[in-house]
């Protein structure tokens, strides 16, 4: 019944749904909320949809639960018009749900010089720059995003084909080509990474936390965590040392973006 209702809100025109990419994105969320519920469309209370939201707040972005919240009021409150039911339970949804909206974030792509001003602008005779450096490539050489960087493992990387297997959204596998200049850092970045760990090495993560030594009264030393999985500030902090040294503004997921344009640039097509 509940599901019947959506597709009856999302074909009528009194919806003011009109585009295919609109009643796509209401129709992922009020089947979710269909599916998440036993109770018929009639008998939802004010505290389903604030317990079903509570279950996604934390793993959604501000901006998407904000349209979410948008998406049901809609739903509900085409159901209370068209006498689906007595009273909309979605009253009240934005009030309880204060959504803080983040600012826009403007996108950047950078030209093919730009991109090797960046990459030369590291310091790669330090493990944290070795580091930065391989995020950097893994971003722009390859087109990774910031969390499939991150769960990276050596099992994941083929060196000898210059591929790696990751893991990206929507839990789709892909292999994506290493350009050469990336495997010679990961050779040089595994060849250190295997001095300090007794064992395999494969289960581990590629990028990996560095720690600081000493300090206070003495002089300090940056070390790496080997074996330990870096946090998600580390491409961040990767991408802002750069760009305060080359003053190019950009940020983690415009190198995806870059190498997205620059692959077009160069073969008419990001498919090839």
């Amino acid at each position: 019944m509940f599901r019947e209702m959506v597709t009856a809100y999302l074909t009528d025109p009194a919806s003011g749904l009109r585009t295919k990419s609109s009643k796509e994105t209401y129709r992922y969320t009020l089947t979710a909320l269909a599916d998440s519920t036993t109770k018929a469309l009639s008998a939802i209370e004010p505290s389903d949809l604030d317990e079903w939201f509570a279950g996604m707040a934390d793993a959604i972005s501000p901006a998407t639960l904000a349209n979410r919240i948008v998406h049901v009021k809609g739903f509900f409150s085409w159901c209370e018009a068209t006498g689906r039911v007595s009273h909309s339970p979605a009253v009240g949804l934005s009030k309880r749900w204060k959504v803080t909206r983040q600012r826009v974030r403007h996108n950047h792509w950078l030209g093919a010089g730009q991109v090797k001003e960046v990459l030369t602008s590291v310091d790669r005779t330090t493990l944290t720059g070795l580091r930065d450096s391989i995020v950097l490539r893994l971003g722009f050489g390859s087109g990774l995003r910031r969390q499939e960087i991150l769960d990276l493992c050596w099992q994941d990387i083929d060196l000898e084909m210059q591929e790696a297997r990751v893991v990206g959204k929507g839990l789709m596998l892909a292999t994506v080509f290493l350009p050469n200049a990336t495997v010679e850092e990961l050779k040089r970045w595994r060849e250190i990474y295997t001095r300090y760990v007794d064992g395999p090495i494969d289960t581990l993560p590629v990028i990996v936390r560095m720690r600081k030594l000493g300090g206070f009264a003495g002089p300090s030393v940056i070390v790496g965590a080997w074996g330990c999985k870096a946090s998600r500030a580390v491409p961040d902090t990767a991408v802002r040392r750069v760009t305060e040294r080359t003053k190019l503004c950009f940020a983690p997921h415009d190198m995806r973006r870059t190498f997205a344009g620059l692959v077009h640039d160069e073969t008419g097509s990001i498919e090839t």
